[in-house]
């Protein structure tokens, strides 16, 4: 049985936002990351240690009783970096999918896609949100990114489907 290290806030796992990602979405935050990104908003989560250790299954679980389908537009997995826990990450994910089959998923890393590319946890994810954050290139104008380098590569079934260059500018 895996754990996955998360972030609690104030006794929840889950958290709203309309930041990160298109609508109302509910934020898990993982804990661990090896970019260390000066200015990074979630520093205290690059510490693999960070947070505590849950089930899988008891964070699927808080999302089925939290998940409200006439409110909030999907998910979104953020950190740290979730690909930090690669494994934990995609079996979470497979979980969630199982749940909620057409849930829109996203996932924030400090990772470029290209050297992502062939991770399992892709296969169940709607966009990944790419790159470092670059603090000179904060406030670029961009959406649901940190900083101006970071690109939303819509995928389908683990694949960068460019539909429109605009989507990933």
């Amino acid at each position: 049985m895996l754990m996955i290290r998360v972030a609690r806030v104030e006794g929840k796992l889950w958290q709203e936002s309309v930041v990160d990602g298109p609508g109302v979405r509910l934020v898990l935050f993982l804990a661990g990351c090896i970019h260390n990104c000066p200015g990074c908003h979630n520093a205290w989560l690059q510490d693999p240690t960070a947070g505590e250790a849950v089930r899988e299954q008891e964070v699927v679980a808080e999302l089925q009783s939290s998940f409200l389908p006439a409110w909030h537009d999907g998910i979104t997995i953020s950190g740290g970096d979730p690909f930090y826990q690669s494994i934990e990450l995609a079996t979470l994910l497979a979980l969630v999918r199982r749940s909620f089959p057409v849930i829109d998923t996203w996932v924030y890393t400090g990772a470029l896609y290209e050297e992502l590319e062939g991770e399992p946890a892709l296969y169940y994810c709607n966009t990944l949100v790419d790159g470092p954050f670059i603090a000179l290139r904060a406030n670029e104008g961009q959406n649901y990114r940190g900083s101006g380098n970071q690109r939303l590569i819509p995928l389908q079934q683990g694949k960068w489907q460019i539909n429109n260059w605009s989507e990933v500018i």
